[in-house]
């Protein structure tokens, strides 16, 4: 089979500094999995600030007089309140009420949306019935520049042609950088305070000019393994890592589909996200009622922290102080209190913030509470179990959220 990717509107820029020969396939895109050190662009990240490609994500546009109607329907939170000019995160789900996906609803206009996350076309496309509303697939018409950071406000400050005003969080504003039009929108997946830039295809002008604003900041351009670091230690799950969307639609990640990893948002820690008590129907409210009531609730979301003596001892018994934690690990792994499995792992890693390894749980809470020591299957990479370490149960997430400060 022969596969193809192609560079984002940011390639021709942002490669001329990547210095490893890492890169990352995602969707239909390659862009750089590390520029030079992953430690030093999650420093930055959480330090500074870095440049961020996250142009693959998927994106599809709902325009028409009934752009917000259909929406409602589809989404677990309602988007009829959502002023112009802002974004809200939230899960899609099936009849079931598992999650097909999870992202980011922009607002450009009273009629038109955005929605950003994992690959639902046509599942959108087929409850779009006589609704007034086209539902457009456009991941190849926008790039998005990720800038995160205690200084990307001052950065941006420098970089817009004009005047720079302050926005809030989930707020978005039109701008003009490099005179190229852009939306910028206060969002990010790492935690900290940070923007996404959105641009048309011809984006390594706005790249180029952000960079050099933020050169007396020291910012650096950071690739998806600290990105994919800084969302674990805040707290943020991520389809195809942490859960398989239940959709009929391709994949974005290019990972093996696991349909054991269907979940719903109850399971995922995301109940506050699900309109239960509004008159509003949308799909899957009906399943999620019920499992709101039942004994389904008590599976909860959680933080774990490895023992870094047992996960030590692991690798040097199994010879695999290379092959562990050496990259975020997706997938899921079993997790026993007292040889009884009450749960699974997901996005197992190495946190330089934190100092220690850790992971997300998805756990039976009527066995477990925060402060417990469970058990928990270390994988390597390729999913080959290399040995038992304990972990304990924490709050998530691992570091102070600082992205609406």
């Amino acid at each position: 089979m022969q596969t193809h990717f192609q560079g984002t509107p940011f390639h021709a820029a942002t490669s001329e500094f990547v210095t490893s020969c890492f890169w990352y396939g995602w969707g239909d895109y390659v862009v750089p999995d590390i520029y030079t050190s992953m430690r030093d662009e999650l420093v930055a990240i959480r330090e500074r600030a870095a440049l961020i490609d996250m142009s693959p994500i998927p994106k599809t546009v709902f325009k028409g007089p009934d752009a917000g109607v259909l929406l409602d329907k589809l989404i677990t939170r309602p988007v009829a309140t959502l002023n112009e000019g802002r974004c809200l995160y939230t899960p899609w789900c099936d009849d079931a009420g598992l999650m097909i996906g999870d992202g980011l609803i922009f607002r450009l206009s009273a009629d038109e949306y955005i929605v950003v996350g994992e690959n639902s076309q046509s599942w959108f496309e087929s409850h779009r019935g006589d609704l007034d509303v086209a539902v457009l697939e456009k991941t190849d018409d926008y790039g998005v520049l990720s800038l995160q950071g205690p200084r990307s406000s001052e950065i941006l400050a420098k970089a817009v042609d004009g005047n720079w005003t302050e926005i809030g969080f989930s707020e978005l504003a039109f701008h003009k950088i490099a005179g190229h039009d852009v939306f910028i929108a206060r969002q990010g997946f790492t935690g900290e305070k940070g923007y996404e830039i959105w641009t048309s295809r011809d984006g390594s002008d706005v790249w180029r000019a952000v960079r050099e604003a933020g050169a007396e900041f020291d910012i650096l351009p950071a690739g998806e393994y600290a990105v994919d670091i800084a969302r674990i230690e805040a707290g943020l799950i991520l389809v195809s890592a942490d859960y398989t969307g239940s959709g009929p639609d391709q994949k974005t990640a290019n990972v093996a589909v696991d349909t054991t990893l269907h979940i719903t948002p109850i399971e995922a820690g995301l109940s506050r996200l699900v309109d239960f008590d509004g008159d509003r129907e949308f799909i899957g409210k009906s399943a999620l009622t019920k499992l709101r009531d039942s004994q389904h609730s008590k599976r909860r979301f959680a933080g774990l922290q490895l023992s870094a003596e047992d996960t030590a001892r692991v690798c040097q018994s199994t010879g695999s102080q290379h092959e562990a934690l050496s990259r975020v690990y997706w997938g899921s792994t079993g997790v026993f209190l007292k040889e009884e499995q009450i749960g699974r792992a997901s996005s197992i890693c190495w946190s330089p913030t934190v100092g220690s390894a850790i992971a997300f749980g998805f756990l039976d809470s009527n066995k477990t509470k925060e402060g417990d020591t469970v058990q928990l299957d270390l994988p390597n990479i390729d999913g080959r179990i290399l040995g038992r370490v304990s972990a304990t149960i924490v709050e998530t997430p691992f570091i102070e959220l600082k992205r609406s400060k």
